[in-house]
């Protein structure tokens, strides 16, 4: 871990990094840059303190970039709350290095909605036609028990997909 403090010039980025995903403090200078492998298990992290986010974005020398508060997801997660949760989730901290891993299907939308952003003609490419079926799979994705005995938390499960993705596409860079 490195202890940056108030100017950062250029982040290294670990070898195998698929997505680069930074975790603001809210109404804060201070950041967590977390570095995911295509998987998204977190490679490496930065601690960036006393820094402007635009700053901590210009500095990651990185197309695959994400950034969002931990309020932003806390709120996400309450609004796309479905049949598995009674209560609301916990405020996670930027910091705490073990909520901010992903599974391999979130990398690859976060990647997709990256290179719709940074890479000139994009939606023009076959890669693009190849990939573009990726928020649809997420957003059908297979129902898991308790969406294939009820049919109607299938369908809340699904809306409830459709609304993360609406909120989360923001947060690429």
């Amino acid at each position: 871990m490195i202890n940056v403090e108030t100017k950062v010039e250029k982040l290294s980025i670990p070898e195998d990094t698929m997505l680069v995903e930074v975790v603001s403090q809210d109404n804060g200078n201070n950041h967590m840059v977390y570095y995911l492998d295509e998987d998204g298990s977190i490679i490496d992290f930065v601690h960036v303190v006393n820094t402007r986010i635009s700053d901590v974005i210009r500095a990651i020398p990185h197309m695959m970039v994400i950034n969002f508060t931990e309020r932003r997801f806390w709120q996400m997660a309450c609004e796309t709350m479905t049949y598995n949760r009674i209560f609301e989730p916990d405020m996670p901290k930027y910091d705490d290095f073990d909520c901010w891993s992903m599974d391999a299907t979130m990398v690859e939308l976060f990647r997709h909605w990256c290179k719709i952003i940074n890479v000139a003609n994009y939606k023009e490419t076959d890669e693009y036609m190849a990939e573009v079926h990726i928020v649809q799979d997420y957003i059908n994705s297979k129902p898991i028990p308790a969406e294939c005995t009820y049919p109607e938390v299938h369908k809340r499960g699904v809306a409830a997909r459709k609304r993360q993705v609406k909120i989360i596409r923001d947060w690429a860079l």
